[in-house]
């Protein structure tokens, strides 16, 4: 049913094994002819389009994001990409100096960077609670650091270096005990897992559609509770400025509009593959593929439940490389295309599963992996 079978709903080259879904995402075929559609759209007429039509068709978008996701569509936003929603959520607020802001050791690379713009900034502390990896206890690690001093809580849904499912409803209903509001980083979460977004009631959640939601590059969102809509703005302030929350997002200056208008159609590709079937095959595939690469690599696969990422650590003699001069190798000598991640001053290889993957992939990376041991 998966496999070879739908990989040619995909654009990817056909030389190449391709285990690295999890950093862009891979756009099917079907939709972007639906993003080319909307473009014609868009430049067939683009003063009436963007003038007059643009909006119910970004509401029809909206509509169809805030069905998937179980939130209120009032709630949500477009932008570009999960980085610009991380950092719309932090420079929209009021910062002073000794403001504490929690996050942990797992942050993704550029969140970590927009929080160290706001210390260089603002002089706020930046504190990263220590979750181990891997961890079969999220909650126990993470719930001492959230304080009443607290002024927000930045974490992760699925963190990105490692593939950890943090437990997110525990975390956001704990936080709120303590009076701290929590923005969470999505950016892998929207079609791999199962989101209730108005029952969890998260601050700010900041998700990608690119990824495993196959939209086209460029579909990203927020969802912001009512009472922060007023304090939240867009980065790019323009003519909608206090004219409301989904106004200010909705109009930040001409830019290509059509992988938002196209997301419906990603949903309903999503959607023709069966939810469930697919995510059970991606789910079985990586925890097939991950105890392959592992027995490879002498070490043990710690699989996040429902998460169609996996990440390893490589030998100790291969941490003098460059994560780079690996992935290159890789990808240069055997168009393999899977990401080398340096953490906590170790390297790991992180393998995803989509649907387009067969296990025949894994055990040839396996098998390239024991060549060079």
């Amino acid at each position: 049913m998966f496999g070879a079978r739908v990989r040619p709903l995909w654009a990817l080259a056909t030389d190449c094994i391709f285990l690295n879904h999890g950093s862009f995402g891979a756009t099917p075929i079907p939709v972007l002819q639906a993003q080319s559609h909307w473009q014609r759209e868009i430049e067939g007429q683009p003063v009436a389009f963007l003038g007059q039509e643009l909006l119910p068709h970004l509401e029809r978008a909206r509509s169809a994001l805030a069905a998937f996701i179980e939130d209120d569509p009032r709630n949500l936003v477009f932008v570009e990409n999960a980085t610009t929603g991380i950092n719309t959520v932090l420079r929209s607020l009021p910062w002073q100096a000794g403001d504490k802001i929690l996050t942990t050791n797992h942050v993704y690379g550029a969140v970590r960077q927009a929080l160290q713009f706001l210390r260089d900034r603002y002089s706020v502390e930046v504190i990263f609670a220590p979750v181990p990896f891997p961890c079969q206890d999220v909650l126990s690690a993470l719930l001492p650091w959230i304080t009443p001093e607290l002024k927000l809580v930045v974490i992760d849904h699925i963190t990105s270096p490692t593939a950890l499912l943090f437990p997110i409803r525990e975390i956001i209903t704990y936080a709120h005990s303590q009076g701290v509001p929590v923005l969470v980083d999505g950016a892998h979460a929207p079609g791999m897992v199962d989101l209730h977004l108005g029952e969890w009631g998260a601050d700010w959640y900041v998700g990608n559609c690119h990824k495993w939601l196959c939209s086209a590059k460029g579909c990203a969102f927020i969802s912001t509770q009512p009472q922060w809509q007023p304090l939240t703005h867009p980065l790019t302030i323009s003519h909608a400025y206090h004219q409301g929350y989904l106004q200010e997002f909705n109009w930040m200056g001409t830019r290509d509009f059509s992988s938002w208008l196209a997301l419906p159609e990603a949903i309903e590709f999503l959607r023709s593959l069966g939810i469930s079937p697919s995510r059970h095959y991606n789910r079985s595939l990586i925890a097939e593929g991950g105890h392959i690469l592992a027995t490879a690599l002498a070490t043990k696969a710690h699989i996040s439940p429902q998460v169609f990422m996996l990440t390893l650590p490589l030998p100790d003699d291969w941490q003098c490389h460059s994560p780079q001069s690996l992935h290159d190798w890789l990808w240069r000598e055997h168009r393999i295309e899977v990401p080398i991640i340096s953490w906590q001053d170790r390297l790991y290889i992180r393998i995803s599963a989509q649907v387009y993957n067969e296990l025949r992939e894994y055990e040839t990376l396996a098998q390239v992996i024991e060549s060079r041991l």
